[in-house]
C-alpha cells in the first residue's frame, strides 16, 4: 500500500459519523473502463472453522485448492528477477471467510523498530515483508476494507469510504479528483471479530512463512443486510504480497493476484477480482 494517499484521514471522533454515512451510500456498479479481464478465485466450503490455536496447522486446509499468486506485468514495474512464489487458499463457512498465504521467502524482513517486533496494531507493515487483502463485499467500490499481515502476525486494518461514484480509467486506479475529494481512509477502524495467524516455516519445510485471516460474516456483510456467508455468493477481492529481500528498496517486489499498478491497490477498487463461495459438495 502507498500511504501517500491524498484522501483525508479521519480522526477517531469522526468515525461514528462516517460509518453512519456509509449506510446511506447507494449500491451500484463501479464506473470503469476494463483494461483486461479480472481473475476469479473459488473458496471451498467447510463445515467448521479451524481450531484457532492451531489455525495454520489444522488439517481442514487440506480441503482447499491451491492457487498461485503472481505479478502479471503491471505497466509501471519491471523486475530483473522473478518474484518469489506465493500460493493462496480460501475456505468458507457460514460464519467466516478464510484466506491463507504461503510465501516462499529466502530472506524474511520484519518492520524495523521495537513496534514492528511487538506486533502493534495498524503499523505500516507493507514497508517490509507482508501480505495484503482488499475486500469489497458489495462490489461497488463505495466501501472496501484493507488488511495487512506480517510474518510475525502484526496486523493493519483500515476501511475506505467513497462519497461519490467511484470513477476509474484503464489502469483501474480511481480518478484523481475522486481520491482527492471523496475517498476517506480510516486506519483507526478495526474489524470486530477478525482472526489472524502467521508463522515462519520450520526448517524442514523450507524457507518461507504463512499467514491467514478469518473474516467474520456478521461484520463483513453489514451493507448487504446479511449475517452469514452462503453458497454461490460473490465478493470483490484483491491479494497482494510485499517481499523485501534486502531490508530496503533495492530488492523489494510487489505481486498482485488481480494486477493493478504496483503500490496502488488501495485506490484501485475497480481492479479487484472476484471470490466465489463454492456450493457445499
Amino acid at each position: 500500500m502507498n500511504h501517500a494517499l491524498s484522501a483525508g484521514l479521519l480522526h477517531r471522533w469522526e468515525l461514528t459519523f462516517v460509518l453512519a454515512l456509509a449506510a446511506l451510500l447507494p449500491m451500484g456498479e463501479l464506473q470503469a473502463d476494463p483494461a483486461e479481464p479480472r481473475p476469479t478465485l473459488t473458496a471451498t466450503a467447510i463445515d467448521r472453522a479451524p481450531a484457532w490455536d492451531k489455525a495454520l496447522t489444522d488439517p481442514i486446509w487440506q480441503q482447499a485448492g491451491v492457487t498461485p499468486v503472481s505479478l502479471q506485468d503491471p505497466s509501471n514495474v519491471t523486475y530483473s528477477v522473478s518474484p518469489e512464489r506465493t500460493q493462496v487458499r480460501a475456505l468458507w463457512s457460514p460464519d467466516y471467510l478464510l484466506v491463507r498465504f504461503d510465501c516462499e521467502d529466502r530472506s524474511i524482513v520484519y518492520l524495523p523498530g521495537r513496534e514492528g517486533t511487538s506486533r502493534q496494531r495498524d503499523l505500516p507493515y507493507f514497508k517490509a515483508d507482508a501480505v495484503e487483502i482488499f475486500l469489497d463485499p458489495v462490489g461497488d467500490g463505495r466501501m472496501y476494507m484493507e488488511f495487512q499481515i506480517s510474518p510475525n502476525n502484526g496486523v493493519f486494518d483500515a476501511i475506505y469510504l467513497c462519497t461519490t461514484t467511484p470513477r476509474s480509467g484503464l489502469t483501474f486506479m480511481l480518478d484523481a479528483d475522486v481520491v482527492n475529494r471523496d475517498l476517506f481512509c480510516i486506519p483507526e477502524w478495526n474489524l470486530p471479530g477478525l482472526r489472524t495467524a502467521a508463522a515462519v516455516w520450520p526448517a524442514a519445510q523450507g524457507r518461507g512463512w504463512s499467514a491467514m485471516a478469518a473474516f467474520p460474516a456478521k461484520e463483513v456483510l453489514k451493507r448487504l443486510g446479511r449475517t452469514e456467508f452462503s453458497s454461490s455468493m460473490k465478493m470483490r477481492i484483491n491479494l497482494v504480497r510485499f517481499d523485501d529481500d534486502a531490508g530496503g528498496a533495492t530488492m523489494f517486489t510487489v505481486t498482485n493476484w488481480a494486477p493493478v499498478l504496483a503500490g496502488c491497490a488501495h485506490i484501485s477498487p475497480a481492479g479487484m477480482g472476484t471470490i466465489i463461495l463454492a456450493p457445499k459438495p
